[in-house]
């Protein structure tokens, strides 16, 4: 099964395009919150022709924090279309596994699709069956800050019994059948396992966490390759620092989240911290900026994150500023569906250092 070719219809008969929003949820590492930023394209911003345009546009730095968050994507479609909307992202070292099953936005409202058959297939041929829940599980956060929309999506969780089922290198089916009899599959292969170079700090297998001291000192920070890989997405969450800015009236965000990307799976190194906060450059203080070129704030509670991901999950992301692979934006669930299934791998440093009592031992020092 290959990915879906985009269709370029006539734009003549695509008249108005109505949107099939893409709410895709991912849990925060860090903290384990889920939050959601809506990103939508602006309305000016039709880039069109395509069936499938996916217009995240700067959408990327908000999910660039290694499964940070949310966005509300879209993808176009022809005004009588009611599509059904996939989203599905399988994360390592998570227990629960998601997937959000919607209709495509008629006028104000975008409904849900209950009722469905949703399993995800290993390898060895085992069938996890997902079981429908609410909304709030699979989406922590008050949809009405998106006031014109009334979201009503359904969503289906991994059983409890089924753990952490997720492993690096492995491929997964995703198997849909809704109660209207329409079909949808995707497939995926999750990247392979990459591991911390430099600071050379082991993480749990499991969860792919760490627990170390980050070097207040500018270092390059770097990592093994991760097979299968289409880039990464590099994030740092630096909190409980910026009082002695703040006396020089720069307003400091606490936390501050900065987030770039790597656009090659051979795209392996950088420079820490200075070379994390590609997208937002244009959005913070210059001067918080220029700060961090001397490192790593001191005595800052800080979580360092590189994930790697797989094709589809890269596809259905980028925008102007991430296209490692293209301007083609396509959709990796086929049959009678669009949406996106993928997988992710992370890598995380957790550095608590605003409480030195509690700090964990200082990470190995580069060199």
């Amino acid at each position: 099964m290959g990915l879906l070719r985009p269709v370029s219809p006539d734009p003549e008969r695509l008249q108005q395009a109505q949107r099939a929003l893409l709410l895709l949820r991912l849990r925060q590492i860090s903290t384990g919150e889920v939050r959601v930023q809506h990103v939508p394209v602006p309305a000016g911003d039709r880039r069109g022709g395509d069936l499938l345009n996916w217009g995240v546009g700067s959408a990327v730095a908000v999910l660039a924090l290694g499964l940070a968050g949310c966005e509300l994507a879209e993808v176009e479609a022809p005004e009588s279309a009611d599509l059904l909307v996939v989203e599905s992202v399988l994360r390592v070292g998570s227990e629960s596994q998601y997937v959000l099953l919607h209709r495509s936005l008629n006028g104000s409202t975008v409904r849900g699709e209950p009722g469905a058959t949703v399993a995800v297939v290993g390898p060895d041929g085992e069938r996890v069956e997902f079981d429908e829940a609410t909304l709030q599980d699979c989406v922590f956060a008050n949809l009405s800050q998106w006031e014109e929309v009334d979201f009503d999506a359904s969503c289906y969780l991994s059983p409890r019994s089924a753990g952490n089922f997720v492993e690096p290198g492995t491929r997964y089916e995703l198997s849909i059948e809704t109660t209207r009899g329409e079909i949808a599959r995707g497939r995926t292969t999750v990247p392979g396992v990459h591991e911390f170079r430099v600071p050379a700090v082991p993480v749990d297998s499991t969860t792919r966490i760490a627990s170390c001291t980050l070097s207040s000192d500018p270092f390059t920070l770097s990592w093994s390759q991760s097979e299968g890989a289409w880039g990464y997405i590099i994030s740092l969450e630096i909190s409980s620092w910026g009082d002695d800015l703040r006396d020089q009236g720069i307003e400091v965000p606490d936390p501050i989240e900065l987030t770039t990307a790597s656009v090659s799976v051979a795209d392996t190194s950088l420079l820490f911290p200075a070379n994390i906060g590609l997208f937002q450059r244009f959005d913070l203080d210059q001067r918080l900026l220029v700060e961090l070129q001397q490192g790593l704030p001191e005595n800052a509670d800080a979580v360092l994150v590189v994930v790697a991901a797989d094709p589809n999950y890269t596809n259905s992301i980028r925008g102007g500023r991430f296209n490692p692979s293209g301007s083609v934006r396509v959709s990796s669930v086929v049959g009678d569906a669009v949406g996106v299934f993928g997988s992710v791998v992370p890598l995380m440093i957790r550095s608590f250092a605003a409480k030195p009592s509690a700090a964990p031992p200082a990470c190995p020092e580069p060199g």
